[in-house]
């Protein structure tokens, strides 16, 4: 997850990355985080600090982490108990600390649901299909899907006859999934040409949430505690939310 000290042909020790180094400004995106155990220790750093120091082998270094983790772990029990908290059922999995330092958490069940289950199910018969054009209708058929040229850069911009970027946009039905070529095109854009600044309006508010969290938070409730991680999180959040909307 962070690095291990290897042999070179010269026989010398060296550092081979580890996940977490090598997703630097970019995701690392971890799978069945229940069961790592100690391993999740190597996280509290590099998600406080966005950096990851290493001793080992004689080799004493600091390496930039500013990484942004995803992880995906199953309940201490396999499957959630409505009975207990997010805390107790995650007891065991993950520790108090760890959790204050997600940003986000979602809470993802499966409650049988004969629309999404059908959808799931013809997504993943899809993709093992052959011929990644191949889509599945609502009865199961195959079709081929048109193919659509995202790219929104000046030198796809200026091929002859190519229609603009608001047109082809305009195909997209309303209610659908956005295309994952587009969805990416966007997010590019916007991190590249949107810098939002927070207004003393947004300060304001984000403090006012904060304090009312920290005013109603109690250790007997079995809540995430309520820390200066949260205030972190809201700003971040915010900065996130003006930056998808392309806000300046």
């Amino acid at each position: 997850l962070i690095a291990s000290v290897v042999r070179d042909p010269s026989g010398e020790f060296a550092l081979e990355a580890g996940a977490l180094i090598l997703a630097d400004q970019g995701i690392c995106c971890i799978d069945e985080f229940d069961k790592m155990g100690a391993d999740q220790q190597a996280l509290l750093e590099a998600m406080e600090q966005q950096t990851v120091s290493i001793a080992k082998a004689g080799i004493v270094c600091t390496l930039p982490a500013q990484t942004t983790v995803v992880t995906a772990a199953n309940p201490s029990k396999g499957s959630w108990d409505t009975t207990l908290t997010l805390v107790q059922n995650l007891k065991g999995i993950m520790s108090e600390a760890l959790l204050s330092r997600f940003d986000v958490v979602y809470l993802m069940r499966d409650e049988g649901n004969a629309h999404e289950d059908a959808a799931l199910s013809r997504h993943i018969v899809r993709r093992r299909m052959q011929g990644a054009g191949a889509v599945l209708g609502d009865e199961g058929s195959a079709a081929a899907a048109p193919v659509r040229d995202w790219a929104h850069t000046a030198d796809a911009e200026g091929r002859p006859g190519r229609r603009s970027l608001r047109e082809r946009c305009s195909e997209v039905p309303a209610g659908a999934a956005l295309p994952q070529e587009l969805l990416t095109t966007y997010i590019r854009y916007a991190k590249q040409f949107a810098h939002p600044c927070l207004g003393k309006a947004a300060r304001n508010r984000i403090r006012e949430f904060y304090l009312k969290r920290k005013a109603n938070d109690h250790k007997a409730a079995s809540q995430i505690p309520v820390t200066p991680r949260l205030l972190e999180a809201l700003i971040r959040l915010s900065e996130a939310r003006a930056r998808a909307e392309l806000r300046r």
